[in-house]
């Protein structure tokens, strides 16, 4: 599970150095002046840091963007396999070997042959350059062994987050709207005392109250392509989840979180159906 701010949101405050301020002004007229959070002072590089955690449960906007990257890990590991297979060494295959020892020669020539008459221009020159003079050959082993691991590792990462997140029997939610819908409902109740409430305009069907429409903002400015009423009643909902303030901001905040169990705790609530 992902820990800590995501990379995107760091950059959005790097490239919108506003973001966090927006954020504020989004919270702030929602909570009214009685119950308005001052703006802290600016320290670090990361800059102003938002009023509530924006960072993403889950690194995937849907389950097809999920497999997409899994089936991409897994045909690459296939692949590397299945190409290593062809061209290792095997013991005591002597004619094998003999098609290896020329392979390589003639591979190394190649690659070395590919170099520029020129000092190289970038970084991946100079590896290119430095991999083709030790001999192309069992330097792309070399690298191909670090790509693999990289590549298991990661192929952990994403199966574990398959089943915590997308192997439910009905359609996953958007996670990332539940949470941030949660985290400002978590917020507004902490600060006021109160649950917010939920409306829409009978006209235009637009938010009507002062979460919701604080929610359709902060997702517009977040740019979370999702309704509001659906992750704003689930949020409302759950905020019974946790019966104490404690409890309720590890819920909010559980990418923090270091105890398992909370984290175990906070999925299943994830991905209970409905509001």
């Amino acid at each position: 599970m992902q820990e800590g701010p995501s990379h995107v949101t760091f950059m959005r405050r790097i490239l919108y150095p506003d973001y966090a301020d927006r954020l504020y002004d989004i919270v702030n007229e929602m909570l009214g002046p009685e119950y308005a959070i001052s703006v802290p002072p600016i320290t670090g590089l990361a800059g102003l840091r938002p009023p509530f955690d924006t960072s993403k449960p889950n690194q995937h906007d849907s389950k097809a963007e999920f497999l997409l990257e899994l089936e991409a890990v897994e045909a690459c590991l296939d692949g590397i396999a299945s190409m290593v297979e062809k061209i290792a060494p095997r013991e005591g295959e002597k004619k094998r070997q003999e098609m290896l020892d020329q392979l390589q020669l003639v591979i190394d020539e190649k690659m070395d042959g590919n170099i520029p008459g020129r000092r190289p221009d970038s970084g991946f020159a100079a590896v290119r350059n430095l991999a083709a003079s030790v001999g192309g050959f069992y330097s792309t082993f070399v690298v191909l062994s670090e790509f693999r691991s990289a590549l298991k590792a990661r192929h952990s990462e994403l199966k574990a987050q398959e089943a915590e997140f997308w192997s439910v029997s009905h359609r996953p939610p958007n996670y990332h709207a539940r949470t941030i819908a949660f985290r400002l409902a978590d917020l507004y109740f902490r600060q006021t005392g109160k649950k917010p409430t939920l409306g829409s305009s009978g006209t235009t069907g637009d938010p009507s109250t002062a979460y919701s429409i604080a929610l359709k903002q902060t997702f517009e400015l977040m740019e979370i392509d999702c309704g509001v009423r659906s992750p704003a009643e689930w949020a409302v909902a759950n905020l019974d989840s946790a019966s104490d303030p404690s409890q309720r901001l590890k819920l909010a905040k559980f990418e923090n979180e270091k105890s398992d169990l909370v984290k175990q705790q906070i999925v299943q609530t994830l991905l209970k159906k409905g509001p």
